[in-house]
């Protein structure tokens, strides 16, 4: 404090000391980890400063800053579906899914399962699938993706596989992986949409 600092040694040491104190908090602290929000998000990444893979692989067009947006909030679990519209009212709402009415309505639930969306899933999720097994081989996929929440975490962000060793790390591979997956989770929500009326 005796020490006399200029405008941008100040403005880097306090940039420096914010940002460690995110680092530390987001990667090293287990409060993170308990947080349902981000259980989807991969810690790997996250670095003050640097963005996300989803905003990474957009270009400036509209209609990709919506696709982004949407998968952003698939992705900080902030997305409205109906497990989440009964943590957050008071006034008891059914969490069942209110197309398909089998399942709780769940991120799971929603890329995954509910038969509205089969032809999404079986066009575009298939291309997705033929593209990973190909980099990865079939034993793999067979392997490491035979549970609906670990082909739920491929399609909200692959780079926890990275993390483990299942996917390369190769930024053309996670960059067309989030560029199929973005467009995979923007047709369900359009679809959810427009059977739903919101």
């Amino acid at each position: 404090m005796n020490q006399h600092y200029n405008k941008l040694d100040w403005k880097n040491i306090v940039r420096t000391a914010i940002s460690s104190h995110w680092i530390v908090k987001l990667k090293f602290k287990p409060d993170c980890e308990e947080k349902s929000t981000l259980k989807l998000l991969s810690k790997r990444n996250l670095n003050i400063g640097q963005t996300h893979n989803v905003w990474d692989t957009i270009s400036s067009s509209v209609k990709d800053v919506r696709k982004a947006a949407t998968k952003v909030r698939m992705l900080t679990g902030t997305y409205m579906l109906q497990t989440l519209k009964v943590k957050l009212n008071q006034v008891e709402i059914d969490p069942t899914c209110p197309i398909c009415k089998l399942e709780a309505e769940d991120l799971q639930h929603l890329l995954t399962s509910c038969p509205a969306y089969r032809h999404i899933r079986k066009s575009h999720f298939q291309q997705i699938k033929e593209y990973v097994v190909r980099k990865i081989g079939n034993n793999v996929w067979t392997i490491n993706f035979n549970s609906k929440m670990a082909i739920t975490e491929l399609l909200i962000d692959c780079q926890s596989f990275v993390e483990r060793n299942i996917l390369p790390n190769d930024k053309m591979i996670l960059r067309t992986i989030e560029m199929k997956s973005r467009d995979y989770c923007h047709l369900i929500h359009m679809k959810r949409m427009n059977i739903t009326n919101v």
